[in-house]
């Protein structure tokens, strides 16, 4: 089976999320919650029916704290707390 990349910039987006171009993002692009808001990124699959390995890369940034979560037909999956300090206040391909 070929791989499907979903990029989160084509997602429907609600809340305070918003797109940012960013140089070490792929494709130049990343989704970002604004001023401590919350917001929900969806989508629509639209590939095979089949077994897929799931993927999921985001940039931890150490100037605050968010939670992700990973739904599948409202069915949490798994989720991530977003809270290290790396060193870095923005994203950064380092």
């Amino acid at each position: 089976m070929s791989s499907i990349r979903i990029e989160a910039e084509a997602f429907s987006l609600s809340g305070t999320y918003a797109v940012e171009t960013n140089n070490d993002a792929s494709n130049g692009q990343l989704i970002r919650v604004n001023n401590g808001g919350s917001g929900t990124a969806t989508t629509t699959f639209n590939g095979q029916t089949g077994t897929y390995d799931i993927i999921i890369a985001y940039y931890d940034e150490n100037d605050g704290q968010a939670q992700l979560s990973f739904e599948q037909n409202g069915t949490s999956l798994d989720s991530w707390e977003l809270n290290q300090d790396l060193g870095f206040n923005n994203a950064s391909s380092v």
